[in-house]
């Protein structure tokens, strides 16, 4: 009788632990606490670890898929590179300008159909204000989850055998996180794979548990991207240095072949929505300026258009904070305008 009640005592303290345990756990899931974007967007946790078998974060060859989240389906079908595109000849005509952009999910066109994504709508812009006998040929090395030291590989490795005259690659303040979550050239291995370990303790617990999310977020004080403070400002400050030395290797390698090099710097949702860039991404634009790099500056477009009544909710997608078809425009118009300013292709002003 008394072994019985033993054994009856630990059980009952676990119940009695595990009870509130379990309570928080259903209350933070059922308040939507600490959710990660994906988990908002498309309702399935995504691993902030990176295997890749090559330097590329590009899709499968000839692939169609969806982009099917919460707020938005599209489609997504790819070339032989891998990226949303259509598949272009790599020899070029003598009245051809060709223009490769470069960048993430923002370029990819994703919150739109692949004909209202800006890199298409400049296309079409270009080739409306063009002189007769010569024509603008836009194509993408643009990859969602991708950051300025994949597209460098990207461009050097692919990109260039379709001939630039003008590469672009596009920059939000998201490509600053990146870089300082992955680092830079040093993440390319030697064998050609990519290994980012992932920066959370125990990701298996953190997947599963919002309790677990609470203790590393509520409680130790970590960001969204898991980095205490004090790791977030220096990964941030280093990521901003090593942009502008690549910024100087973009260049160097589109001079290399013949081709002009240029950032188009845009506002995300939370741009607009407070007083602009960060500090730490307007030191950033300084010093791609001081490269030598032209800065095509998209944010007062972005103004402007909501001065002419545009919202921020039909700019960009609420939950998924992507741009939607009228933002897409707005990027389009908007770097049209100012590669024709900086005389970066053969249109008059």
């Amino acid at each position: 009788m008394r072994l019985r009640k033993a054994t009856r005592l630990p059980a009952l303290l676990l119940l009695v632990l595990a009870l509130p345990l379990a309570t928080g756990e259903i209350y933070l899931r059922a308040t939507g606490k600490y959710m990660t974007w994906s988990e908002r967007s498309y309702g399935q946790y995504s691993s902030m670890a990176e295997n890749l078998d090559s330097w590329f974060p590009t899709r499968k060859p000839f692939f169609v898929e969806w982009y099917d989240n919460r707020e938005f389906r599209f489609p997504l079908a790819t070339n032989s590179l891998g990226v949303r595109d259509v598949e272009h000849p790599r020899e070029k005509p003598g009245n051809e300008f060709r223009v490769a952009v470069l960048g993430d999910s923002y370029t990819e066109g994703v919150g739109a159909a692949v004909e209202d994504a800006w890199f298409r709508r400049l296309e079409e812009k270009l080739n409306r204000r063009a002189d007769p006998g010569t024509s603008f040929l836009v194509l993408s090395g643009a990859v969602a989850g991708s950051d300025p030291f994949y597209c460098f590989q990207m461009l050097k490795q692919k990109i260039l055998d379709y001939r630039p005259d003008l590469v672009i690659l596009a920059l939000g303040e998201n490509d600053v996180v990146d870089v300082a979550r992955r680092g830079g050239m040093e993440r390319f291995r030697p064998d050609g794979t990519v290994r980012i370990p992932s920066p959370i303790p125990a990701e298996w617990l953190f997947a599963r548990s919002r309790l677990y999310r609470f203790v590393l977020l509520g409680i130790l004080g970590r960001n969204e991207y898991l980095f205490t403070p004090r790791e977030f400002e220096e990964r941030m400050a280093l990521a901003i240095v090593e942009l502008a030395g690549l910024s100087a290797r973009y260049q160097d390698l589109c001079r290399d072949h013949g081709a002009a090099f240029a950032v188009a710097v845009f506002p995300q949702k939370e741009n607009l929505e407070g007083k602009g860039y960060t500090p730490g991404f307007t030191l950033l634009v300084g010093r791609l300026e001081a490269s030598g790099a032209p800065v095509l500056d998209l944010f007062p477009s972005f103004r402007e258009a909501m001065g002419q009544g545009a919202e921020v909710a039909n700019l960009y997608w609420p939950v998924d904070r992507h741009f939607q078809a009228q933002g897409y425009e707005v990027f389009a118009s908007a770097v049209a305008d100012g590669l024709v300013r900086e005389g970066l292709v053969p249109l008059s002003p």
